[in-house]
Formats: C-alpha cells, sequence, structure tokens
C-alpha cells in the first residue's frame, strides 16, 4: 500500500465537519414540538414496584426468599430443643500446648531411632 491509498483509505474514515445549522433546525422543530404539545398528550408519569426493582425482579425475589429461609433457619436454631442438642455437640475438643506437641515428637523419634537401632 503506498501514501495515496493510505491517504484516501485514511480519509474515507474521518468524520465530517458538524453543520451549525441543520443541527439548530433539528433542535427548533424539537423545542416547538415539545411545547406545542398538550400535557394530555405528555406521557403520564406511573411508578409502579416494577420500577424500583428495575435490575431484575426474579433476582430481587430470589435474594428475599434466601433471607428468609436464613431468618427461619436461625430462628428455628435458637429454638430451647436445638439449644440442648448443640450444648451436647459442642464439647471442647483438648488441644495439646506446643510444649506438650514438641516432647510428643521428642518421644515418636526416639522411638523410631530405636526400632531402627534395633533391627
Amino acid at each position: 500500500m503506498n501514501d495515496k491509498e493510505l491517504q484516501a483509505l485514511l480519509a474515507s474514515l474521518r468524520i465530517p465537519p458538524r453543520d451549525e445549522e441543520t443541527e439548530e433546525q433539528t433542535l427548533q422543530r424539537a423545542l416547538q414540538a415539545l411545547n406545542s404539545a398538550t400535557p394530555a398528550e405528555r406521557a403520564p408519569v406511573s411508578w409502579t414496584w416494577r420500577d424500583w426493582l428495575w435490575p431484575s425482579p426474579v433476582a430481587w425475589g430470589a435474594m428475599s426468599a434466601v433471607w428468609l429461609m436464613v431468618l427461619v433457619q436461625h430462628a428455628a436454631d435458637d429454638s430451647p430443643a436445638s439449644a440442648l442438642a448443640n450444648e451436647s455437640q459442642r464439647t471442647p475438643i483438648p488441644h495439646p500446648s506446643p510444649l506438650f506437641a514438641r516432647h510428643d515428637l521428642q518421644e515418636l523419634l526416639r522411638q523410631f531411632n530405636a526400632e531402627q537401632t534395633g533391627r
């Protein structure tokens, strides 16, 4: 592609200059149409609940259903019978302190070394 072909291609991509007279006429016609419209011709403004839930009423409904299930589950967990059942399941699990864990590891290493040397 030579220079002249490239310039012709780029010239075809240029945006034409603005025609201010045509823009002004179009704007004036739009304003006249707006001002001449009677109140009955104008669209009435009516809001519905669907407008408030605009992005997706289904998504909002699903999210509220999930929250209701969570609240019902939470209310069921707070009942006295479930509190007793949960208390019996909450037995503390003893965790050895790091000092005992190190002692146990050293004891295991001694036993392992004793078995290896005993063979």
